[in-house]
């Protein structure tokens, strides 16, 4: 997932200005996506509503915030939209929303944000019934998925008294492609399918549609799009007696436990990156925790610490994505692959980039001290590193980092 950070980023696709989507599903934000909304009739005489709910936490000021219905199945990049105004310490609820703010017999999501920047929170409950409802209560989701990020959705059932539904949103303006690999109790893939949403689509199934012999277990989701893409997948558990819903959000797997390690890699190495424009000599603390790799390049004359970078080592080969940490360079990014050689003692390999690495080059690494194994919640300050946390890198709210764009 995303560092953590506000900014705002321009969409070509879109009027206007939007809120660039950096956080977790947890903490307050100023965009989310509710992943369900409906008005329409859903099987077994069920008939589907979603009321929601917007909070506005501030003490001191009002909000606006937008609200658009990005229709199943279609191109929502010029999406019906309308704006709430919130005042200070107050809710607005919007009642059957699809229907009574943007005329819709349909189904779809809800993406929220506000203009300035502001926090808020929401929530939406999709409900079936009369007098006595059932349903479903979803959080506004700001949690988002690279192109080719990776993610598993687990308590998944679809047998018998349940029945399961799953989809899955395209959060930016390009299109992107998503498979889901559905897995029985045992392990044993039982059947995938690849969704292929156009700009901000959304789509959701039954997974009996192309998983017939499941019952319970889970879901595996690969994003298949290497562009900067953005995405989020959910599955929703209802129950065919009452209709009573139950919603299932995924979460990243960023330490890539479908990879099987076969190095020790973690260690103080040091040695060269190598661009067409400049040659800089490293030193650079690197952990690996079964596949999952974390490294922190520093200049070796000054002792600051000019990029990070992250990956996966699998059968010798180390793939990795960072960043710089420069100023001058804050932004830049590069991405490439790199050989264990000489027993594990050699790393070597090839990037490309953008600004300052947009050249491409080489880095050969040889390693000068290995570190003991650890569990991610022992502490890596005591091997002479730089205190940075053993077990994968996490920002300051705790937060693992993933391979994507800034």
């Amino acid at each position: 997932m995303r560092r953590l950070g506000i900014g705002l980023l321009a969409l070509v696709a879109l009027a206007g200005w939007v809120p660039t989507l950096r956080a977790a599903t947890g903490p307050i934000w100023n965009a989310y996506m509710i992943p369900g909304a409906a008005h329409l009739p859903g099987a077994l005489g069920t008939f589907w509503r979603t009321d929601l709910s917007i909070v506005n936490p501030y003490t001191y000021k009002s909000i606006t915030v937008t609200v658009a219905f990005l229709e199943e199945l279609r191109d929502n990049s010029s999406q019906p939209r309308v704006t709430v105004s919130i005042p200070a310490k107050g809710q607005v609820l919007l009642e059957d929303v699809v229907l009574t703010k943007f005329g819709k017999t349909a189904k779809g999501a809800l993406w929220l944000w506000t203009s300035d920047d502001s926090y808020f929170f929401t929530t939406a409950r999709t409900y079936t019934g009369g007098a006595a409802s059932y349903g479903q209560n979803i959080n506004g989701q700001a949690w988002v998925n690279p192109g080719t990020g990776k993610a598993v959705i687990t308590g998944v059932r679809s047998a018998g008294q349940y029945r399961a539904n799953v989809g899955a949103v395209n959060w930016s303006n390009r299109a992107v492609s998503i498979r889901f690999d559905a897995y029985d109790a045992a392990g044993v893939l039982v059947g995938s399918r690849t969704f292929n949403l156009p700009p901000y689509g959304t789509e959701q199934v039954s997974l009996l549609s192309f998983a017939s012999q499941f019952a319970s277990g889970y879901l595996r989701l690969t994003g298949l799009s290497a562009n900067d893409s953005e995405w989020i997948a959910y599955a929703s558990v209802v129950d065919n007696a009452t209709g009573d819903a139950v919603f299932l959000e995924e979460r990243a797997d960023d330490v890539f436990t479908e990879r099987v390690p076969s190095n020790r890699l973690s260690g103080y190495w040091s040695g060269w990156l190598t661009t067409a424009n400049f040659s800089e000599l490293l030193k650079v603390n690197l952990y690996q925790y079964g596949a999952y790799v974390t490294a922190f390049l520093y200049d070796s004359t000054t002792g600051f610490r000019v990029a990070s970078a992250d990956g996966y080592e699998e059968a010798g080969q180390v793939v990795f994505a960072g960043r710089s940490n420069v100023f001058q360079y804050l932004g830049d990014t590069f991405q490439g692959t790199a050989l264990v050689q000489s027993g594990g003692s050699v790393l070597s390999g090839t990037f490309t980039g953008t600004g300052a690495y947009a050249e491409g080059g080489t880095i050969t690494l040889s390693k000068q001290a290995s570190y003991a194994p650890r569990e991610p919640s022992q502490s890596a300050a005591s091997d002479g590193s730089d205190g940075a946390p053993a077990g994968p890198s996490r920002d300051a709210r705790g937060y693992l980092p993933v391979l994507r764009r800034r």
